[in-house]
């Protein structure tokens, strides 16, 4: 049975793809991300402010990854065909819901007026209907969800997927699994650009979750990379029981490298900002929510 565990809270260091990646790009981008109410040259409430500002390629891929969820909800309790125009219109309505809400970076920096409705709607739409008329959509309404089967599947959870890997504290939020025959399958929706590097080291980290914090063996997982647009299109894994030991080797040297930046550790609280330096990397200034912080705006 699959199951997503509750943990309590420790003031641990959680180790995620994305936290690391963030360290590895820019330290004081990763400082303002995770350590915001220690600076003390800006105020909590505009770093929170920038925090909070996102851009329309991941707010598509939010509103795709809700909508997704929404579906394998729906064919949970019924296999019966959707019904196209009721899900057209849940999409639109997500979508526009998700607009009231955000605020845009490329607003804020004034590199576009606004951002509305035509801007995010046509690739959501493009994303979900190429779900729709995939062999993953059949294979999940007609193997995995069929009553009767005893299958087990895990649906994308609300919270942030806190889990533990070898021991260490981590964050691997899992958008969808389903347990097959014995089979563990996970899938990862991909709604942006491609990058193969990247996403098979984030599904090595599903294979070491559902490993370390599911009780598989490697070679009952499967990894699933679903792009979404410009066509459907999957890249799908087989780790080794190597694969995933070099994983958590890996992961446990990121641990220690981020760790090196705390002046206490075990508290996770970190050295002064100006042990974290800015990136020399304008690219990736141009795309920071925190550019105006650094006088890079």
């Amino acid at each position: 049975m699959l199951a997503s565990r509750k943990y309590p809270f420790t003031p641990e260091l959680g180790w995620s793809v994305s936290r690391y990646n963030t360290f590895a790009t820019c330290r004081r981008q990763y400082y303002y991300t995770y350590y915001t109410k220690f600076d003390r040259e800006h105020p909590a409430s505009l770093i929170e402010r920038l925090k909070q500002l996102t851009t329309v390629p991941m707010e598509t891929g939010t509103a795709v990854h809700i909508i997704m969820a929404a579906v394998l909800e729906r064919l949970s309790k019924s296999q019966s065909d959707i019904n196209l125009q009721r899900l057209a219109g849940f999409v639109e309505t997500e979508v526009q819901r998700r607009l009231n809400a955000a605020r845009f970076a490329e607003v804020y920096y004034q590199e576009a007026p606004a951002v509305v409705l035509p801007d995010l709607l046509p690739p959501v739409r493009a994303c979900v209907r190429a779900f729709l008329d995939s062999p993953r959509y059949s294979w999940v309404r007609d193997e995995v969800m069929q009553p009767g089967r005893g299958n087990a599947w895990l649906i994308e959870s609300a919270d942030y997927g806190e889990c533990r890997i070898a021991g260490h504290k981590a964050y691997c939020k899992v958008d969808f699994a389903a347990v097959v025959e014995g089979q563990l399958t996970i899938v990862d929706w991909k709604s942006g650009r491609r990058d193969d590097a990247k996403t098979a080291h984030q599904l090595l980290a599903y294979a070491a979750w559902a490993v370390h914090e599911q009780g598989f063996t490697p070679s009952q997982v499967r990894t699933v990379a679903a792009y979404l647009q410009p066509e459907y299109g999957e890249v799908v894994g087989q780790p080794s029981t190597a694969d995933v030991a070099a994983f958590v080797e890996q992961m446990q040297a990121q641990v220690e490298q981020m760790r090196a930046y705390c002046a206490n550790p075990d508290q996770n609280t970190p050295h002064g900002k100006e042990a974290f330096p800015q990136t020399e990397n304008a690219t990736v200034c141009r795309h920071c929510c925190f550019r105006q912080l650094c006088d890079r705006a």
